[in-house]
């Protein structure tokens, strides 16, 4: 996990100009464990992860110039270590490629230049370089995700944890509850929410910016066009 949160954190967190007695309650060990569950949340309702792993990661070969993650993978791609193309038997090194010759690094896919570096099988008349299609033939090294947690991602973990030890303590506002208040009485209405929720409104809130819709570019396809239409 990304470790968004420590237990000093969470047991100096406060509400009301107070902290709570949480440290008598818990343990740190389960502290940590209820950290790591509302880290897991955070991670499936934003569809993303907010901390830095170094693994390599294997794609399909597309045939076409821009190769995306998703959805082997929806985290960021930070930067490349190397990108290899193996056989489909994915012991047999075919081809190593180098980062600003073959390929240029973006977000959430690699894409190669226009201008192929020399005539290989890999070229398309007019089209440049395309990744050559395989099964898990294209390995990425690299570090995924963020370099640093966003303060807003570690805000949420700790309101999120501290409020599941001890219930009540941050006075948040459940997401499917609204208030009115008329004089000397209050009416209270529940509705049903859009999307996925952690249960308040504040977190939520903060959360909503964070919600990764690299899904999205599935609906665009490959431009080959621009290269010749081939």
């Amino acid at each position: 996990m990304g470790n968004y949160a420590s237990v000093a954190e969470v047991k100096a967190l406060k509400s009301g100009g107070a902290v709570s007695d949480v440290e008598s309650s818990y343990t740190d060990a389960e502290i940590t464990t209820e950290i790591e569950l509302m880290e897991s949340l955070i991670e499936n309702i934003c569809n993303d992860t907010f901390y830095t792993s170094t693994v390599t990661h294997k794609f399909d070969g597309n045939g076409l110039t821009k190769l995306f993650f998703h959805p082997e993978i929806v985290a960021r791609l930070i930067s490349v270590t190397s990108i290899k193309e193996y056989d489909t038997d994915g012991t047999t090194l075919l081809h190593t490629y180098v980062e600003g010759q073959d390929f240029v690094v973006y977000d959430y896919y690699i894409e190669t230049p226009v201008a192929w570096p020399e005539d290989t099988p890999r070229r398309g008349i007019f089209r440049g370089g395309v990744w050559p299609k395989g099964q898990k033939n294209i390995w990425i090294e690299g570090s995924w995700g963020r370099a640093t947690t966003p303060p807003e991602i570690k805000r949420a973990t700790l309101l999120l944890t501290l409020e599941r030890l001890m219930p009540g303590f941050m006075k948040m506002s459940p997401k499917d509850v609204s208030q009115v208040v008329w004089g000397d009485f209050t009416a209270s209405f529940k509705g049903i929410g859009k999307g996925e929720s952690t249960g308040y409104v504040e977190v939520d809130r903060i959360l909503e910016r964070y919600v990764n819709r690299v899904d999205m570019f599935l609906a665009v396809p490959d431009d080959a066009s621009r290269y010749g239409g081939f």
